[in-house]
């Protein structure tokens, strides 16, 4: 018999994606056979243009179109021309060029069947969707968001993306489709998030839980691929390996996958039971403040977890003989996470009393050693309150508030025991301290 503690099998519950987003179109039209801009499409996209500065995390897509009059290939470069017109009219109105997307399409999209003029006329547009990102969560964060970083590609072809941090992403070629089902034609930008420091993942609201069971983490990412201004997926048996940028990571790490429900992320492992993992029973754990030791008894059957081989020679060609544990196959887009469910067999809960706690408040304990970001179970006026954590362990509890636009910063380091009570009190620091401490963490 094996005791290992607070183990999940296959409980774990699944939420939507973090950094939930908000989408506005917009259409403006053209006269026959142009690409000028009437006096009505300026005024439409003044205002267009407006309400983009005004939010965060903003993409643009511009998506040019015809009717059916004209030859075909002079209709899809008139296309280009009306989505060319439009971007500039952005970058004129003080939007970055790398937050432009444009296609063309011809005559291949109508809205209409182009069989009167008024069906025609319909068609002569250019189609703006613009999205942004709301922010999941306390809107400190959204102080301290990264920007993501974007590739693009043609859609028959394999796709290989480095990193700024390490992390490589391999799509075959042809394996990301829209929301039909259908293949997608011209080019894909594929979106990339890093996130290997805790400093970086605390900043982002995320943390290292499944439920209420605690997960060490090698890295987290987000991946998203868009074309002609929509979200794309995986082709069904279609899958993507993805390598993490660490230099090298424990072997019984497996892939989570991230969604988020009201702020609130949770990660579910990829294929439901964690693959070292058999039959077992978890055992519940109430609060009370000082909690006996929980045990479970698995069978521990370590499957093999050899990744499938592409056919694709020149994506296969890039694989590395050391990366086997970096390098795992994964089954779709969004947010994936290196983990490993953490063992212990003392637990214990912990209550923190945050006498002057701010309008907008985030508090994580994160532990000294291990690579574990925990959230709180929940919170009653000034009383926050931690579950099933590990005795023994060195951790720092911290909190950030926001009052308008003041930052408050607030930290404690100690070993955790049973029964714990903590006070904390927030002081004022700004954007630059707060960097600082957290920076500290990651050491």
């Amino acid at each position: 018999m094996r005791t290992i503690a607070f183990m999940l099998l296959g409980i774990l519950c699944s939420f939507p994606s973090l950094n939930a987003q908000q989408t506005d179109q917009a259409t403006i039209h053209f006269n026959h056979n142009s690409y000028r801009l009437t006096g009505q499409a300026k005024s439409r996209l003044d205002k267009v243009v407006e309400s983009a500065r005004n939010k965060e995390g903003i993409r643009v897509e511009i998506a040019g179109h015809t009717d059916s009059d004209g030859e075909e290939d002079y209709n899809r470069f008139l296309s280009k021309r009306r989505a060319i017109v439009v971007q500039e009219f952005f970058l004129a109105g003080g939007i970055d060029v790398e937050r432009i997307n444009i296609s063309y399409f011809g005559e291949n999209r109508p809205l209409n069947s182009n069989e009167s003029a008024e069906d025609k006329q319909m068609n002569r547009r250019a189609e703006i969707s613009i999205t942004s990102k709301k922010a999941a969560g306390p809107a400190i964060f959204s102080m301290f968001r990264k920007d993501p970083q974007r590739f693009r590609f043609p859609a028959n072809r394999d796709i290989y993306i480095e990193g700024k941090e390490g992390t490589v992403i391999e799509i075959p070629a042809n394996s990301l489709v829209g929301k039909d089902g259908l293949p997608v034609t011209g080019d894909i930008e594929i979106s990339l998030l890093e996130y290997y420091k805790k400093s970086d993942i605390i900043l982002a609201n995320l943390h290292t839980m499944s439920d209420t069971f605690l997960l060490e983490t090698a890295g987290m990412i987000n991946i998203e691929a868009r074309s002609g201004g929509e979200e794309l997926k995986l082709r069904e048996w279609s899958d993507m390996f993805v390598t993490n940028g660490r230099d090298s990571i424990p072997e019984e790490m497996d892939i989570f996958l991230g969604e988020e429900e009201e702020g609130r992320v949770d990660w579910r492992q990829q294929g439901g039971i964690p693959e070292y993992m058999g039959a077992g029973i978890a055992v519940p754990i109430g609060f009370d403040g000082n909690i006996d030791s929980a045990y479970m008894l698995l069978e521990l059957s370590r499957r093999s977890n050899e990744d499938s081989l592409w056919a694709h020679s020149n994506i296969e060609s890039r694989r590395s003989s050391n990366i086997s544990s970096r390098r795992r196959r994964v089954i779709r887009m969004g947010w994936v996470n290196w983990d490993r469910l953490l063992k212990y067999t003392q637990s214990t809960g912990l209550l923190l009393q945050l006498e002057n706690r701010k309008p907008q408040t985030s508090t994580r304990l994160v532990f000294r050693e291990l690579e574990v970001i925990v959230a709180p179970y929940g919170t009653n006026q000034n009383i926050t309150t931690f579950r099933n954590l590990p005795v023994g362990q060195e951790v720092t509890l911290m909190t950030i508030g926001l009052d308008g636009e003041q930052l408050y910063y607030a930290e404690k380091q100690f070993t955790i025991e049973r029964g714990m009570k903590v006070n904390l009190e927030l002081l004022p620091v700004n954007s630059n301290e707060l960097e600082q401490s957290l920076g500290e963490l990651d050491q």
